[in-house]
């Protein structure tokens, strides 16, 4: 879509109703995003898609996300060790907090 704009012709998007249920945190000013995941391709989708944030800002003039860091805790279980695993993996940093 972004394409087709971009060459002049018109676009339009239609989707879903969100007033209602578990798609609150997808709003623009209230969007949650990470890089972190357990599961890498989605990590690595995260990590291309938000590499695009500034520039999508700077072509839209639309200041939608504000980088403010990730807080998992809880029990060691396998999100949070897979969630480790991945972040080794791709060079994400990551601060382990724990009293160990």
């Amino acid at each position: 879509c972004k394409y087709l704009a971009k060459a002049g012709e018109d676009v339009v998007l239609v989707g879903p109703s969100e007033g209602h249920g578990a798609h609150g945190a997808c709003y623009d000013e209230g969007r949650i995003y990470r890089i972190l995941d357990p599961l890498e391709s989605w990590a690595r989708l995260a990590e291309r898609s938000i590499e695009n944030y500034s520039s999508i800002v700077d072509e839209s003039g639309v200041d939608f996300y504000q980088e403010s860091g990730l807080l998992i805790f809880g029990v060691e279980d396998d999100f949070v060790r897979q969630t480790r695993e991945i972040a080794f993996h791709m060079g994400t940093h990551l601060e382990d907090m724990s009293r160990d």
